[in-house]
């Protein structure tokens, strides 16, 4: 079988322009490149931008955990691992001491500093950053409901400069070192004050340095970028945890997921990230069968969400129709060769939060004709939904609900979009209904409710009592209020429908036996990519 890498080594005259020449060659002897050694990672969601303070997507991440280390990450066994802090301790639950690596430094040769954290938590706060990441924060002291700060309050009695490399936290109420972890230090990827604080906040998002990053403190430093094609990496061989054993480690971007098990098979990629490169699951068989892949399912814990916009479809009733119209277990049996279960709730039924009673997935077009009728709805109005190409499987979900919904009288107009147009359409509210996925946390419940259904998410859904519930969760000590607060916080969604949830489906992943140490995982895969190698 032909292989064609990313990366030749042929002595070339001339330099073919293309991604799979990730080498410059200049006719010279490649001896320096053939003895590199290189990964390429296959997603197919498309790059947005490079910003640490607020990544556009699931996607744009990746990139930054190379480039910017959070001070810690969760891993695969659900424990917290060290990356830019040595150490966050705590003695009551309340004051958090973090001690950051003394050997970091950014790739201009300052020192990475506890005055690099406070300024990142400080941008992370700031209204103007619109960083999804705020509302984590308001656990806090000095930080309102929303987790924002006033850039004119200097003294912020919850963020203390102990040392040059000590960071001392204080929350408003206890919080278990979990909900600060992923909440608080997870969120926090350093960035340099010294090239960061002579940037308007309210610009980030389009300023050069998070379209194409110089000064970086992780263990790549990025070459290139191309969003919709490719992102080439170099190693950092001053990197604090040891420099990578991999010198050039390469992210490429394919247009559907169906390319994935190809360039799989031709060993063009050595991997997929699958929450952000989704292999079809009619493949999974097939990519067991290669001798050069081991082919993995992980258990079903990526969501098929339903985004709504509670600003245009204003009606619990109307939102409930569409709700009962979606016949999800059709989706799931026919699309999901059994790697994925019926969910109508964050919590799949594994979960010990999951309230089994607000957790209906009942399909019943009738009653959904019968509630649109009750509610007046319109049945000439147009219901815009947004819907990313980038998932085969989500595509197709997709137009079986576009189907359920037409059927029992909703005027659908499906639109296709690449992903990142999709989430600056949600975040912009241009959309009516949307499809999107996630991968939820179950070690913190309330992580990924500020996105879905807290004050300012993307569905614009606002209940006080729910935004109240959920902040009181992060501040229960026993595991009975916290099971009480969110049986209760289910309740209230049950009845006014805010978001759908549609089901969850197992991530399946390729990886070329070449690798050695390195793979991808559903949690916390670049925690140790400096020890990443390959044969």
């Amino acid at each position: 079988m032909k292989k064609s890498h990313f990366i030749k080594v042929a002595a070339l005259s001339l330099c073919v322009a293309s991604f799979v020449s990730l080498i410059a060659c200049s006719g010279k002897s490649t001896n320096t490149a053939e003895k590199q050694k290189y990964i390429n990672i296959g997603i197919s969601n498309n790059i947005t931008n490079i910003n640490p303070i607020n990544p556009a997507d699931t996607a744009s991440t990746y990139p930054i955990l190379l480039l910017y280390p959070p001070l810690v990450d969760l891993d695969a066994d659900m424990t917290f691992k060290p990356v830019l802090a040595d150490s966050i301790e705590t003695t009551d639950n309340k004051t958090f001491t973090v001690k950051i690596n003394k050997k970091a430094e950014w790739t201009d040769g300052q020192p990475v500093t506890a005055d690099d954290v406070i300024f990142t938590v400080r941008l992370i706060t700031n209204e103007k950053s619109a960083s999804m990441y705020a509302s984590n924060f308001n656990v806090l002291q000095g930080t309102d409901d929303n987790g924002y700060i006033a850039e004119s309050v200097t003294n912020v009695p919850g963020i203390k400069k102990i040392d040059d490399y000590t960071i001392q936290f204080v929350t408003k109420a206890t919080v278990s070192s979990n909900i600060f972890n992923n909440g608080v230090a997870k969120n926090i990827m350093t960035v340099p004050k010294h090239i960061f604080e002579k940037i308007d906040p309210a610009t980030l998002d389009k300023d050069p340095v998070t379209q194409k990053p110089i000064v970086t403190d992780g263990a790549y430093k990025l070459v290139d970028i191309q969003k919709d094609s490719y992102l080439k990496f170099t190693a950092n061989t001053d990197y604090f945890r040891g420099a990578p054993k991999i010198q050039n480690l390469n992210i490429k971007i394919v247009q559907n997921s169906t390319e994935l098990t190809v360039e799989l098979q031709s060993g063009e990629i050595d991997m997929n990230l699958p929450d952000v490169g989704a292999i079809p699951f009619q493949d999974f068989t097939k990519l067991q069968g290669i001798k050069t892949i081991t082919a993995s399912a992980g258990d079903p814990i990526n969501m098929g969400i339903l985004f709504i916009n509670n600003k245009t479809i204003t009606d619990p009733k109307v939102r409930y129709a569409i709700s009962l119209a979606i016949n999800r277990e059709q989706i799931v049996k026919n699309l999901m060769y059994g790697k994925g279960e019926v969910v109508s709730s964050f919590f799949t039924k594994e979960n010990p939060y999951r309230n089994e009673s607000a957790a209906t997935t009942e399909y019943n077009p009738d009653k959904a004709k019968q509630l649109l009728k009750e509610a007046g709805w319109d049945s000439n109005k147009t219901i815009t939904f947004n819907v990313p190409t980038s998932n085969q499987v989500r595509l197709k979900a997709a137009q079986v609900v576009a189907e359920n919904l037409k059927a029992v009288g909703l005027n659908i107009k499906l639109q296709q979009y690449d992903n990142a147009t999709v989430m600056s359409k949600l975040k912009s509210k241009d959309y009516d209904i949307a499809t999107m996925g996630d991968t939820l946390i179950p070690i913190d419940p309330t992580y990924d409710l500020p996105f879905f259904v807290t004050t300012g998410n993307l569905g614009a859904y606002s209940n006080k009592e729910v935004d109240a519930l959920v902040n009181k969760v992060k501040t229960d000590t026993t595991d009975a209020q916290t099971k009480a607060d969110l049986f209760k916080m289910q309740e209230i969604l049950a009845t006014d429908r805010p978001i759908l949830t549609l089901y969850a489906t197992s991530q399946i992943s390729g990886l070329n036996n070449r690798v050695v140490v390195g793979k991808p995982k559903d949690y916390g895969t670049f925690i140790n990519v400096q020890d990443w190698d390959v044969k």
